[in-house]
C-alpha cells in the first residue's frame, strides 16, 4: 500500500495528467515534451499507452503469441520503465477505456482495442451490427474473466477490456494481488489507482467486497497526500469518494463526503421556494423548487468549460431547453419552471446564477445522486432532483460529461411523468447517442468523468430499453438487449411478446460460439428451469459464477427445499458477500429451517448493507422475537417503521415487543396505529392486557407473570452466540474490514478526576431518585391517558369482544375511585359472553364463570361504596344474577370447582344481605 506523507505535494507531471480530469483552475506548468505526455494531453491516449510501451526493452512482450502470455510478461517489463512512465501508461489506459465506454466519442476507422497487439485486432463498434461479428474476441474475453470478482460476472458487452486490465496491473497490480503496487513517489498514484478499482465495480453486475476493501485503502491514501493539493483537486477528490461510497450504497458516508466538497469548494446549496409556472398555459404563478446557492470565494477560471450547443448535438441541447422556452406539441408541460422576474427583469434572487463553476454544477448532480439513492421515490423527492437538474441545465457553461448528466436526470424524470414520458424518452435516446456524436474532441469529455454521475454505455442502453418496453415497445427494445448481450432482458422481451422458444434458440446459437460462457448457461437455465444448466455454469466458471448458486437457490426455494436454498445462498454469499438480497433470502430460508439463530445473522448483514429495507429490518425483529430477546427485537422493528409506517402488521408486531421489552408508552400507541390502519380490524389483546398490569402494579418493577423476559430484556443476548454461524467466519473477517453500520461507543475516564465527596454522592443520589421520581410519575401519567385511548378507540370500533372489556374493566378498577364505571364494563364483559353456548362447553363455562365471578366483585366494590342503603340494591342484584347463573350451571358442570366458587360468591352476598 503506499504510503504518504500528510500534505504530500504534487509533481508538473502529475498535475499535467489530472487537468485534463478535472476543472483546474490555476496556471497549469508548461506540457512535457514526452511524446507519451503529449499524447496524452492530445485526448490520444492509446498512442500514449504504445509510447511508453516502446519504452520497455522486452522480447517477450513483442513475441508474446497471446494476451495472456503479454499481461504474463507486463509485470517485469514495468520495472524497466519508471515509475513516470508507469503512470503514464496507466493512466492513458484508464483514460482510454472511460472514453470508449463511457464518454466518446468512436472515431472513424476504429481504434486499437487491445494493448498487447494494435495490428491484430480493431475496436468493435459495440452500437452497429452486432449480428455480424463476435462482440468480444478470444482475448478481450480472457480480459473481462480477469476483472470479473467476487464471482460477479461483468455485464454486458464491454469495449477495450484489456485497457483497463493494463490500468489495473500499472496502478494497483494484477487481480488478485493482496495490496497496490508499493513503493509509489507519485503523491496521486492512489487517486488513480483507485479510479480503476471504481471503474472495474461499475463493470459487475454486483458489489464487490474485494473492490471495496481496495477502494478504502487506496482513497484513504490519497487523503493523507491530499492536504497540500490545489483546491480544485481537494475538492475533485472528495467527489469520487462521495460516488464511490455510493457505489456501495453508503449514504451517510456519501453525505459526510459531500459535505467536505461543500466545505473546501465555499459552496452551499439548498432548495427554496420561488413563484412560477409549470405549463405553457399557466397563468397563475405558484411556488416552484428551485436551488439557492451560497459562495465564499471565486475561482479564477473554470477551465474547459464551454457552451453547450458546442458541446452537444443540437438534438440534445434541445431536450434539455431553457424553461423559458414553450415546447413543441401536444405536451404543454415546459422543461423547467417558468419563474416570475423580479425588478428590472432579472432573475429572482432565490434561483441560482448561471455562472456556476464546473465543480459547483458537479456538487449539484453529486446532491442530486445522494438524493436519488438515499430517500424514498415519490412526488417530494422528484421535484427536488428536477430542481437540481435544471440548475445544471440552465447555465451559460458546462463540462460535456455535467450537460450530458444533467440532461439525463431530467429525462429519467420526465419519464415517471405520464405527461411528458414521450419527450423523456427521446431525451433518454439523444443521451444514448450523444456517446457516439463525432465532437467534441476525447479530451475535453474526459473532464469530470470520474465524478459526473454518467453510467457506461451498457447500463445506459439497458436503461433505454427497459424505458421502451415500459413503453410498449417491446420490438424496439430487444435488438438494444441482443446488441450490448443483456440476456436476462433479451429474455424477457421475448417472452413479452410470446417467443419463449425463439429466446432458446438464440442462447443455443450463442452457446455454439461461446460454451464455456456462464452467463449464457445461467441464461439457459432461466428459460428452462433445468437446474443442470446452473450447474453446468457453476462448472463453467470454474466454481466462480455467484449468478449460478443464486438462481439455483431460488429454485430450490419456489419448489419449497429450504435447507437446500439455504445452503445455495451461503455459497454465493462466500463468494460475494455485498449481496442484500441474497442475505434476505438466506433468511428467510432459515427462519422457514426454524434455524432462527441463522436468520438472525443474515436478516443482520441485509440490513447493514441496505438500511432502507423495512422487511429485513422487520424479518430481523422477527428472528430476534423467536429468541426472545426483547430488547434487539424492539430496535429491529424501531428501524423497520422508518421504512413501513403504513403497514398494520409491523406495527402489531412492534407493539407486542414493545410490551415485553417494557417499553410501555410505544407499545400503546402501536396498538392505537393497528386499530387505525386496519379499521379497527385487529387488537393485541395480549400486548394490551401486560399494559393494564402494568398499571395495575404501578411503579413495581416485578417479573410479568407469564413473560418470559430472558436476556433479551435486559438488551443482550449473549446465549445465543455470535451474530453470525460458524459456516460465516470467513466471510466475517472480510466483512469486518468493510466497517458496515459499525456503532461504536468510545469513552474515557480521566484517573486524576476530582472524586466526589461522600456528602456531595449522598446528595447527588437523592437528586437523582427525586428526578427518577417525577419522571416515572409523568411516564405513568401519560402511559394511562394512553392505554386509556386504546380501550376507547377499540370499543368504539367493537374490536376485542369481552375480553376488552374484561381489560376495561381492569383499567378502571386500577385507576378510578368510582368503581360503577369498572362495573358497568363488567356487565357488558357477561352480556358478550352469554351469547355463546357455555352451558355445554367447558372451555366457554370457566371464561364465562370468571367473568360471573369477577362481576359479582363490582357489584360487591359498588356496594361498599354506596353511603345509603349499606349497597342494598348492589346487593340484591348480585345474588339475582349468581344465583341464575348457579341454576343454569348445575346439570354440566355441578362438580367443577368454578361452580363451587360460584356458590360460595353467592353465600357471600347473602350473608352480607343479612347483616343489613
Amino acid at each position: 500500500m503506499p504510503q504518504f506523507t500528510p500534505g504530500t505535494a504534487i509533481s508538473d507531471l502529475e498535475l499535467q495528467l489530472l487537468e485534463l480530469t478535472v476543472p483546474y483552475d490555476e496556471e497549469v506548468p508548461e506540457v512535457s515534451v514526452r511524446p507519451e505526455v503529449v499524447s496524452f494531453r492530445q485526448g490520444q491516449f492509446a498512442a500514449a499507452v504504445a509510447s511508453v510501451l516502446d519504452l520497455a526493452p522486452s522480447e517477450a512482450l513483442a513475441t508474446a503469441e497471446s494476451v495472456p502470455d503479454w499481461f504474463a510478461a507486463l509485470g517485469p517489463a514495468l520495472g524497466s520503465i519508471g515509475d513516470d512512465s508507469v503512470l503514464v501508461m496507466g493512466a492513458a489506459a484508464l483514460c482510454e477505456f472511460v472514453r470508449q465506454n463511457v464518454t466518446g466519442p468512436c472515431p472513424p476507422g476504429g481504434s486499437s482495442c487491445s494493448p498487447a497487439n494494435s495490428s491484430a485486432q480493431t475496436e468493435i463498434d459495440v452500437h452497429e451490427d452486432r449480428q455480424k461479428t463476435e462482440n468480444h474476441p478470444h482475448g478481450d474475453r480472457w480480459a473481462i474473466s480477469q476483472l470479473s470478482e467476487d464471482g460477479e460476472d461483468v455485464e454486458g458487452v464491454v469495449v477495450g477490456p484489456q485497457y483497463l486490465l493494463l490500468a489495473r496491473y500499472c496502478l494497483v497490480g494484477p487481480p488478485g494481488s493482496a495490496s497496490p503496487a508499493a513503493g509509489r513517489a507519485h503523491a496521486s498514484w492512489a487517486w488513480w489507482a483507485g479510479r480503476a478499482a471504481l471503474t472495474q465495480q461499475r463493470l459487475l453486475r454486483g458489489r464487490s467486497a474485494t473492490l471495496c476493501v481496495l477502494c478504502e485503502e487506496l482513497w484513504s491514501a490519497a487523503a493523507a497526500a491530499a492536504p497540500a493539493w490545489p483546491r480544485a483537486l481537494r475538492v475533485a477528490l472528495a467527489l469520487e469518494s462521495a460516488a464511490r461510497h455510493l457505489a456501495y450504497s453508503r449514504v451517510a458516508d456519501a453525505r459526510a463526503g459531500l459535505d467536505v466538497a461543500d466545505g473546501l469548494a465555499g459552496f452551499g446549496a439548498e432548495l427554496a421556494g420561488v413563484l412560477g409556472t409549470r405549463t405553457a398555459h399557466q397563468t397563475e404563478a405558484k411556488a416552484q423548487l428551485v436551488v439557492s446557492v451560497s459562495r465564499r470565494g471565486a475561482w479564477v477560471r473554470d477551465r474547459g468549460a464551454a457552451r453547450v450547443d458546442d458541446l452537444l448535438p443540437p438534438d440534445v441541447a434541445a431536450a434539455g431547453a431553457r424553461p423559458t422556452q414553450t415546447p413543441d406539441g401536444a405536451d404543454d408541460v415546459l422543461p423547467g419552471p417558468r419563474l416570475v422576474e423580479g425588478a428590472g427583469g432579472r432573475p429572482p434572487a432565490a434561483a441560482a446564477p448561471r455562472d456556476l463553476h464546473s465543480l459547483e454544477q458537479a456538487l449539484l448532480l453529486a446532491r442530486a445522486a445522494l438524493l436519488r439513492k438515499g430517500s424514498a421515490g415519490d412526488a417530494v423527492r422528484a421535484g427536488q432532483l428536477a430542481a437540481y437538474a435544471e440548475a445544471v441545465v440552465a447555465q451559460d457553461l458546462s463540462q460535456w460529461v455535467l450537460a450530458t448528466a444533467a440532461r439525463l436526470q431530467l429525462a429519467r424524470l420526465e419519464l415517471e411523468r405520464p405527461r411528458t414520458r414521450i419527450r423523456g424518452l427521446a431525451s433518454l435516446e439523444g443521451v444514448e447517442e450523444a456517446g457516439r456524436a463525432p465532437g467534441p474532441p476525447a479530451a475535453a469529455r474526459l473532464r469530470c468523468a470520474f465524478f459526473g454521475a454518467l453510467p457506461l454505455r451498457t447500463p445506459l442502453r439497458r436503461e433505454l430499453g427497459e424505458a421502451l418496453v415500459a413503453a410498449g415497445a417491446v420490438a424496439s427494445a430487444l435488438p438494444l438487449f441482443e446488441g450490448v448481450e443483456l440476456w436476462d432482458s433479451v429474455i424477457v422481451c421475448y417472452q413479452l411478446l410470446g417467443k419463449r422458444g425463439a429466446a432458446e434458440a438464440l442462447v443455443r446459437r450463442r452457446l455454439e460460439v461461446r460454451p464455456s460462457d456462464p452467463r449464457l448457461w445461467c441464461a439457459l437455465g432461466d428459460l428452462s428451469l433445468d437446474p443442470g444448466h446452473y450447474r453446468r455454469a457453476w462448472e463453467a466458471s470454474g466454481g466462480r459464477s455467484a449468478r449460478a448458486q443464486r438462481s439455483l437457490a431460488r429454485l430450490a426455494a419456489g419448489a419449497g427445499r429450504h435447507a437446500e436454498a439455504a445452503g445455495h445462498w451461503r455459497a454465493a454469499l462466500a463468494l460475494s458477500p455485498l449481496h442484500p438480497e441474497g442475505w434476505f433470502s438466506l433468511g428467510y430460508a432459515c427462519l422457514k429451517e426454524r434455524d432462527h439463530a441463522g436468520a438472525r445473522a443474515a436478516f443482520t448483514r441485509a440490513a447493514q448493507q441496505q438500511p432502507d429495507n423495512g422487511e429485513a429490518w422487520n424479518n430481523l425483529g422477527a428472528a430476534h422475537i423467536a429468541l426472545r430477546a426483547w430488547r434487539p427485537a424492539f430496535a429491529a422493528l424501531t428501524e423497520a417503521l422508518r421504512h413501513k409506517r403504513d403497514s398494520w402488521q409491523a406495527w402489531e408486531n412492534y407493539g407486542a415487543v414493545a410490551a415485553r421489552a417494557r417499553e410501555w408508552q410505544a407499545a400503546a400507541h402501536a396498538l392505537q396505529e393497528v386499530l387505525r390502519l386496519s379499521d379497527g380490524a385487529r387488537l393485541d389483546l395480549e400486548a394490551l392486557e401486560v399494559l393494564v398490569r402494568r398499571l395495575e402494579r404501578g411503579a413495581e418493577e416485578e417479573e410479568e407473570e407469564g413473560m418470559e423476559e430472558g436476556d433479551g430484556g435486559r438488551g443482550g443476548d449473549e446465549e445465543d452466540g455470535d451474530l453470525l454461524d460458524p459456516y460465516d467466519e470467513e466471510v466475517d473477517a472480510r466483512l469486518k474490514k468493510l466497517d458496515l453500520a459499525a456503532a461504536r461507543w468510545l469513552g474515557e475516564a480521566g484517573e486524576a478526576a476530582e472524586r466526589p465527596t461522600e456528602a456531595r454522592d449522598a446528595a447527588a443520589r437523592e437528586e437523582a431518585a427525586a428526578v427518577q421520581a417525577a419522571a416515572d410519575a409523568r411516564g405513568a401519567a401519560t402511559l394511562q391517558r394512553a392505554v386509556h385511548a386504546v380501550l376507547r378507540q377499540a370499543a368504539a370500533c367493537g374490536a376485542g369482544g369481552a375480553e376488552l372489556w374484561g381489560l376495561f374493566a381492569r383499567y378502571h378498577e386500577a385507576t378510578s375511585e368510582d368503581p360503577s364505571l369498572a362495573l358497568e364494563c363488567r356487565l357488558k364483559e357477561v352480556r358478550a359472553l352469554q351469547g355463546a353456548a357455555w352451558q355445554s362447553d367447558t372451555t366457554r363455562f370457566e371464561r364465562f364463570a370468571r367473568a360471573s365471578l369477577a362481576l359479582g366483585a363490582a357489584h360487591l366494590r359498588v356496594a361498599a361504596a354506596a353511603a345509603e342503603g349499606g349497597g342494598r340494591r348492589e346487593l340484591s342484584a348480585a345474588r339475582m344474577y349468581l344465583r341464575g347463573v348457579v341454576r343454569a350451571a348445575e346439570p354440566g358442570f355441578g362438580d367443577h370447582a368454578l361452580h363451587a366458587e360460584l356458590r360460595g360468591a353467592l353465600q357471600d352476598v347473602q350473608a352480607r344481605l343479612d347483616a343489613l
